[in-house]
């Protein structure tokens, strides 16, 4: 199986202006879905998962927020392939509801049967949203440099 290179760890130093626009084959237009149609078989659609990660997050480093939920939201619809048992009907009603009431992207994150549906939106769709989840539990998330990590978790409602 050929190998890819290692990325080399180096980034380049912060700017104070606006980024440059993202090279034409980091620019949209179904770039995602090119990267899912060429995959074949499971090993092929692992690196596809991994490829549309980088494609992600170079765009992101170009300043394109919603190729985040894109990538997300393919990454999930390509996930759901690799075997049986990784969605159930549940899970695949509430993505729906999601992408229905303008989240840009969802997916299930956890392993063993147990997790987390994570959903991408706008802030201005947040709203709608939360009220086609509500009979969900809402965990609230911020990003961190360190990584995901679970903070506080108790079973009452201190959000609200």
């Amino acid at each position: 199986m050929p190998t890819r290179p290692r990325p080399s760890g180096r980034r380049a130093a912060p700017s104070n202006s606006s980024p440059a626009a993202p090279p034409a084959d980091l620019n949209g237009g179904g770039v995602f879905d090119l990267v899912l149609d060429a995959a074949a078989s499971t090993a092929e659609l692992a690196a596809s998962l991994r490829d549309l990660a980088g494609l992600a997050a170079e765009r992101l480093r170009y300043g394109d927020v919603d190729a985040v939920g894109e990538a997300m939201r393919k990454g999930w619809e390509a996930k759901r392939q690799l075997a049986a048992g990784i969605s159930n009907a549940e899970v695949d009603m509430a993505v729906e509801r999601a992408l229905e009431a303008g989240a840009t992207g969802a997916k299930l994150t956890g392993a063993g049967g147990g997790g987390f549906l994570l959903i991408i939106c706008p802030m201005e769709r947040q709203r709608a949203v939360r009220e086609s989840l509500a009979d969900m539990r809402e965990l609230p998330v911020k990003l961190d440099l360190l990584g995901s990590r679970i903070v506080l978790n108790v079973l009452r409602d201190i959000w609200s």
